[in-house]
């Protein structure tokens, strides 16, 4: 089955990493070997359980059209017909009104639609069910089916222990991605437990108030079940509410613990049916075990040397996109604690450019010659700053200030201030092996987006490295890593690391708006690009985009010079109008849409090897030089707004 496929997949990169760490140790003995095929094993157990007790929830007394705008996944946790979803299981959402004006209302039904999967047939079986409870502040409600199978549910899903999970345990969430549809089966993912929410103990509903999981959670998933390693239930998907912008956990999977699940129903005669155990033990698998410590391991040894930045401003920060020739559109930004790296012990911190300021410029650089709007300037975010504060998993808090930035990284460098009296020096991560760094290998995303309220745990992604984008490539981050290790904006400029807890490079997130964020489109800054670039950020030194200074013909769709202007770059490598660009940096190029594409990207000082053709005597030649980029000259500042016009103070009037 597709499904099964899907999870065994997953456990063959698992295996692979596991025994790539074999053999860089030295030669896999058969008892390793013998460790991938026992966890695929898991994997395909953990999945059998959960497939067939992952059902589709869905109000009754809708049309269809309407009723798939609502509903939730949910799952079956007793053999008489139980199921466990969202509050939203009851909901029928229906469009009212026309455009401009059209708004959705919202009523709940008394009676619920219950599809269960029937993998024997590959369609599902269709039952009604009644209202138990709905805890709406929990986002929670329990069904009861009404007229189940004579010999009972033979599929329902056992619960297991939430309290024993801990930050890096596997997880696998299961339902009805995007809508509902009358596919029978739903679809899995599968992470691992990236962070938590604590709860006191004298509220008597276990460790954790909410769960967040890295596997991906998207819209029709909630209400679904997330299963550990054990394919036992652990939670149940929350729905998706608009977050509050400082909330760090707004892009990963939030669930509800099913110790919280276990009080909210404990009283009720159906909780013996759920919850034949007051606390079952967790059987822990010893091969998913040993992977789960080492991810757990690896975080922690990484952890130390990951801050977290608390950014007070003058003004609230918004990032601001273009939209048309002339219009701004403000969008949503996160605005809690963000994460950066420790890179020297006397203070020294990297961060992504992007925590801190609009880089909007630099995903889409404007044309030449042409004026930003102030909102859409790097320095207009950078302004606002007024103070920094870095906190680290010791406990300390540190003032900062930015010393410089790198926009070809989309980098900033902040310096701590260190007591002069104690000897403090920061932990510095050991970079991974070069020969490490490639195509397929387990990454480690940590990040620390907790601020003064410092956790035991990171927050904690895993993934692949996917890809290196060329250095040429024509994007922002052309020479960075791409991975889908979850880079959201809590843990973007935290630490991408290796099994072992040592530096790959920096998390980044260059385009969210485009390629989401926890997408899978993530990217590593590798630590060889943030070495190099240390001196001059050091020095507050800004790099500007590079310049060649020529222009184009305009009457052709052909890249061919117009006018090349003296003392310019262009000039000093022998380039000549009505040369015609063939080759920039091996990459062909057939338009000036392919010329501007390769140069938008490019800084001064670097070196571009390029292939024109030029009219000979007798026939066109090509020629290949070479360019060294200039800085591109600064266009002049935007016309300042007219000041209002003062008033005319009255005239006096004369008396009597």
């Amino acid at each position: 089955m597709m499904l099964l496929r899907r999870g065994v997949v997953l456990v063959e990169l698992l295996g692979i990493g596991l025994l790539a760490l074999a053999l860089r140790s030295g030669s896999a003995s058969a008892e390793e070997k013998g460790s991938l095929a026992d966890i695929e094993k898991e994997f395909k157990d953990a999945i059998k359980r959960v497939t067939p007790a992952t059902v589709l929830c869905m109000g009754k007394g809708a049309p269809k059209e309407q009723r798939a705008m609502g509903g939730s996944s949910g799952v079956l946790v007793s053999k008489k017909g139980l199921v466990l979803s969202d509050a939203d299981a009851t909901a029928l959402l229906k469009i009212t009104g026309t455009p401009p004006n059209q708004r959705l209302e919202r009523t709940d039904s008394a009676e619920v639609e219950v599809r269960v999967p029937d993998l024997k047939s590959g369609t599902f079986k269709s039952y009604t069910a009644t209202v138990v409870r709905k805890v709406k502040e929990a986002d929670t409600c329990l069904l009861r089916i009404v007229d189940p199978p004579s010999a009972g549910f033979t599929d329902w899903l056992r619960v297991g222990s939430s309290d024993d999970l801990s930050v890096g345990d596997f997880t696998f969430a299961m339902g009805n991605s995007f809508g509902l549809s009358d596919e029978a089966l739903p679809s899995l993912t599968a992470g691992v437990v990236a962070a938590y929410d604590p709860l006191p103990a004298e509220r008597g509903e276990g460790r954790w108030e909410y769960l967040y999981t890295s596997a991906a959670v998207n819209p029709g998933v909630n209400g679904g079940p997330l299963v550990d390693i054990e394919g036992r239930l652990v939670g149940t998907v929350s729905t998706f509410v608009r977050p509050e912008p400082a909330d760090p956990f707004q892009f990963l999977g939030k669930i509800i613990p099913i110790q919280r699940l276990r009080k909210l129903y404990g009283d009720l005669p159906e909780a013996a049916e759920m919850f034949p155990e007051a606390k079952p033990a967790k059987a822990r698998s010893a091969q998913a075990a040993a992977l789960e410590a080492t991810f757990h391991q690896g975080a922690i040894a990484a952890a130390p040397s990951v801050a977290s930045l608390v950014i007070e401003r003058s003004a609230p920060y918004q990032v601001m996109s273009p939209v048309g020739p002339n219009a701004l559109l403000p969008l949503a930004r996160y605005a809690g604690p963000v994460s950066a790296l420790v890179v020297s012990a006397r203070g020294e911190l990297v961060t992504s450019l992007y925590n801190l300021t609009n880089i909007a410029t630099l995903t889409n650089p404007p044309d030449p010659g042409s004026v930003v709007p102030p909102a859409l300037t790097l320095e207009s975010g950078l302004a606002t700053i007024t103070k920094i504060t870095a906190c680290f998993p010791d406990g300390r808090r540190l003032a900062a200030k930015i010393v410089g930035v790198d926009p070809r990284l989309s980098l900033a460098l902040l310096q701590a201030e260190l007591p002069a009296t104690d000897g403090y020096a920061l932990p510095v991560l050991t970079p991974a092996p070069t020969q490490g760094f490639e195509e397929g290998r387990f990454t480690l995303a940590v990040g620390n987006p907790y601020g003064e309220g410092q956790r035991e745990s990171p927050l904690l992604s895993v993934g692949i490295l996917s890809k290196r984008h060329a250095l040429n490539a024509p994007w922002a981050w052309r020479g960075d890593w791409q991975t889908d290790a979850g880079v959201t904006d809590a843990n973007c400029g935290g630490a991408a690391v290796d099994l072992q807890g040592r530096l790959y490079g920096l998390l980044q997130l260059w385009a969210p708006l485009t390629h989401g964020r926890a997408s899978g489109i993530g990217f590593i800054v590798p630590w060889s690009a943030i070495g190099a670039a240390l001196p001059t950020l050091r020095s507050g030194r800004t790099w500007k985009r590079g310049f060649m200074g020529l222009s184009w013909k305009r009457d052709v769709d052909q890249p061919v010079i117009d006018e090349v202007t003296p003392g310019t770059p262009a000039a000093a490598a022998g380039l000549q109008p009505g040369d015609r660009f063939k080759v920039i940096d091996g990459e062909p190029i057939a338009s000036i849409d392919d010329a501007r594409r390769q140069l938008r990207h490019r800084w001064e000082g670097e070196t571009l090897r390029v292939v024109v053709e030029r009219t000979g005597a007798k026939k066109p030649v090509d020629v290949e030089l070479q360019v060294t980029l200039g800085a591109r000259p600064e266009p002049p500042p935007a016309p300042a707004e007219p000041k209002p016009a003062e008033p005319i103070p009255d005239e006096p009037k004369p008396p009597g």
